[in-house]
């Protein structure tokens, strides 16, 4: 991912817990969008196989734990939460 980000200018990696995301928002359009599709069939064939999701969004290209999404998540913060 690091290669596209330097050769993206603009763009740059957002790191959380469970995922890794190539943002290229701030980034030329066409550049940002030929570079995110290319990177994208890259990283989905590297990941065939592994617990991972590749998800591509508005100016994003994400990848994250299969096991892990929002809804999990806040089903599992809701429980912990008083009534």
């Amino acid at each position: 991912i690091e290669v596209y980000v330097e050769r993206t200018s603009g763009a740059f990696i957002f790191t959380a817990p469970s995922s890794v995301t190539f943002n290229y928002l701030l980034a030329d359009p066409e550049l940002g969008e030929h570079q995110s599709k290319s990177l994208a069939l890259q990283l989905e064939t590297r990941i065939s196989g592994l617990p991972l999701v590749l998800e591509r969004g508005k100016g994003t290209v994400t990848i994250r734990n299969r096991a892990v999404n929002r809804g999990a998540v806040l089903t599992q913060l809701f429980k912990l939460l008083p009534e």
